[in-house]
């Protein structure tokens, strides 16, 4: 029979192994995001560290509760390779018809918006034309009207001068 010492060592490796793959899902998961909004370098760097914190916190708390915190090589090599066999062989798959699923799925969200959000831009299109119109045509008000102030102000200075 198998020791029960060895039945928990086996535990512990294949939790850490899944473990992996569960971090490659997360991955995955941000990898989808890059896929559908475009980053800057910046946000790039800033999204790696915060998943690899979140990765470290993960994998801690993991060695913290199986093992009583003590680092054992196999279960950091357990993590490793469920992160290596799951990108391996079916992670680009996945990322791949789930982006394309998504951006399909957002491109017609997209043309329904439009269809639905029609008429008001044609509104605001009138409502720009008549706001440059009344605009103009306030401006070239004021510009006559300025003038012909100036005219008055000129007419009142000489009838003012005289007495």
């Amino acid at each position: 029979m198998i020791n029960d010492d060895i039945i928990a060592e086996l535990y512990f490796l294949l939790h850490s192994f899944v473990l992996g793959i569960l971090t490659m899902i997360l991955y995955d998961t941000l990898r989808i995001f890059r896929k559908i909004v475009k980053h800057s370098v910046v946000a790039l760097a800033i999204e790696d560290l915060i998943y690899w914190l979140i990765c470290g916190i993960c994998i801690f708390l993991m060695l913290y509760q199986e093992n009583n915190g003590s680092i054992r090589w196999f279960a950091i090599a357990g993590v490793a390779c469920g992160m290596l066999i799951y990108n391996g062989t079916i992670s680009s798959y996945i990322t791949d018809i789930i982006s394309k699923i998504l951006k399909f799925i957002l491109k017609i969200f997209g043309r329904i918006l439009k269809v639905m959000f029609k008429p008001i831009s044609i509104l605001l299109h009138f409502v720009k034309k008549f706001t440059n119109f009344a605009g103009n045509k306030g401006k070239k008000l004021a510009v006559f009207n300025k003038k012909q102030l100036k005219k008055t102000l000129k007419t009142v200075k000489i009838i003012l001068s005289r007495h």
